[in-house]
């Protein structure tokens, strides 16, 4: 076994090293550098983002999006679902699936398939990325479906989906990759993040895992049994794993990859000076932020009881914290323009949804040591940091490896911060132990990109029932953003929902239950002989069963 799985490697490292210099003129691939390894290919479980393109690519949802520019808003389309059709009153959803679908293992993908689907999503023991996110079905105490009040399959390739009266549902709600049952419930629900699914998966969609090598690379097949396939499509596209970001850049450069992400905007001059280059750029819907854990995780962990947390359970504190972090440095400095100050959970490419009004928290020192010391945060012994009843202001920040524009801007910050009397210590942890600290609640706290949803969904992230919603890491409650997420269930028109979800803006822009740092600018290198390239807020790799090689 051992002589199979080395020689297994071997091969592999060849495959990856033949990239490194290319015959353009015959190659039918394309590489696409990224900077860590993934934990999962199971949509369950795609929580980063390159795990979410890469599921994308292997699994099929009913529905699929654009993006238009003009209205900063998407456009719905068919894919697994070839049509529906809406009752009257918006109550339940007819859904007619294509007959020619099927999965990697030649069994066709069926409407049993949506219904276990959507079970095991919303299933608590599997706590899967969109837990929590049901609301608009109906749904038992712990927020898993009611099956039976919920779907009715008519037959193989139709299916009725009955929604939660006046919820107002649209075709989002329905747009998750859906998994094959006929392999997944030989599965106990209990085992199913460390079952071999998440990383030999049986797929639909329009490319299929070839092979993946933990720390080198993931290929993906063409998949010629899908909806999707079309003659003419890339044959295979290379995930290379690259954790160095100048290696990346030079790997670029010399023409042994064929696109990236996410480019420093000090690289830009270079890529265009290279011919056989090209640059996009993408006006996005990530941002990066500071959590600032409102509670005392240790209390909640142990009783369930939340006890706000005695450095950032005020929210004078944490407006003094978003006050002393100089944000403008990295977007000047590093960032070079690309980008803009964050202020709140929706980006401005919402263009009827975005709040216009809220406030800034600019650099200001003054203004935050005066909000820390109204607060009784002084330095009563003259040590240099400020302390209040016997504790001094002194936390951990944690933050993945891997990402250099985050340890700039804790090196940054870490400064900023000195300057008013406070110590960070900065951690940089592995991405898979860091998400697992995150739902167990045990940081003070971090840094990390968050990518708002489209259709915006806040409830997934604000909402303070912490049991339903896990992506609540900061374990945020606001009894009025509460009220104005349920009403968004509600049966509201578009401009009624608009207006409240600039009301959960400003709500989330005074508390500062994080310090939002930024809004990033996608800047993405590729090769000139990639065609059909459309990058938009909604991904870059999106639709690349359309690209064709030149």
């Amino acid at each position: 076994m051992k002589q199979k799985t080395t020689l297994a490697l071997f091969i592999f490292v060849i495959v990856f090293a033949a990239c490194s210099k290319p015959e353009r003129s015959n190659r039918t691939n394309i590489i696409i550098g990224i900077s860590s390894d993934i934990q999962s290919l199971s949509p369950l479980y795609s929580f980063v983002f390159d795990e979410g393109t890469i599921s994308e690519l292997l699994f099929l949802s009913l529905v699929q999006h654009d993006w238009d520019e003009a209205e900063g808003t998407v456009k719905t389309e068919a894919m697994l679902a070839k049509n529906w059709q809406w009752e009257k009153d918006g109550s339940s959803l007819k859904i007619y699936l294509r007959e020619d679908a099927f999965w990697s293992d030649g069994i066709p993908c069926t409407a049993e398939d949506v219904v276990f689907s959507f079970d095991v999503y919303s299933d608590p023991v599997v706590q899967s990325r969109a837990y929590g996110s049901f609301e608009k079905f109906n749904t038992d105490s712990d927020g898993r479906i009611i099956i039976g009040e919920t779907f009715e399959v008519l037959n193989p390739y139709e299916l009725i989906i009955k929604f939660k009266n006046n919820s107002n549902a649209t075709l989002f709600d329905i747009d998750y990759s859906i998994l094959p049952k006929h392999i997944l419930e030989k599965v106990p629900r209990e085992e199913f993040k460390r079952d071999k699914f998440n990383h030999e998966p049986v797929t639909n969609g329009a490319f299929r895992l070839e092979r993946w090598e933990k720390e080198l690379g993931i290929i993906l097949a063409a998949n010629p049994k899908s909806i999707l396939y079309r003659e003419g499509m890339i044959e295979q596209i290379i995930f290379k794993i690259i954790p160095d970001y100048n290696n990346r850049i030079l790997q670029l450069l010399n023409n042994e990859i064929d696109l990236i992400e996410e480019v420093k905007p000090e690289d830009v001059g270079k890529i265009r000076d290279k011919e056989f280059l090209r640059l996009g750029f993408v006006k996005g819907r990530e941002y990066d932020y500071i959590g600032w854990n409102n509670i005392d995780g240790l209390v909640y962990n142990r009783n369930g009881v939340r006890q706000p947390h005695n450095l950032f359970g005020d929210r004078s504190v944490r407006q003094a914290l978003s006050m002393a972090l100089n944000r403008s440095e990295i977007l000047d400095n590093y960032l070079l323009g690309f980008g803009e100050i964050g202020l709140g959970p929706v980006p401005g490419i919402f263009k009827q949804e975005y709040n216009t009004d809220l406030i800034r928290f600019d650099y200001d020192l003054e203004a935050a040591r005066k909000l820390l010391n109204d607060a009784g945060w002084k330095d009563s012994n003259g040590d240099g940091y400020i302390d209040k009843d016997g504790i001094e202001f002194k936390f951990d920040l944690q933050v993945p490896v891997g990402n250099p524009r985050r340890k700039y801007a804790a090196e940054i910050f870490y400064s900023d911060l000195k300057k008013i009397g406070i110590e960070m210590r900065v951690n940089f942890i592995d991405m898979g132990l860091f998400i697992d600290g995150l739902f167990e609640k045990k940081y003070d706290a971090w840094m990390v990109g968050w990518v708002t949803q489209v259709p915006i969904n806040l409830a997934v992230q604000w909402r303070s029932d912490l049991e339903n919603t896990p992506f609540n890491f900061i374990s945020y409650k606001n009894e009025k953003v509460d009220s104005l997420l349920s009403l968004l269930e509600m049966n509201i028109d578009k401009h009624q929902e608009n207006e409240i979800l600039k009301k959960i803006q400003y709500h989330t822009n005074i508390d500062q239950p994080v310090t939002f740092l930024y809004w990033l600018d996608n800047v993405v290198a590729y090769h000139s002989r990639l065609q059909g390239l459309k990058f938009s807020p909604l991904g870059v790799v999106i639709k690349c069963w359309q690209w064709r090689i030149n």
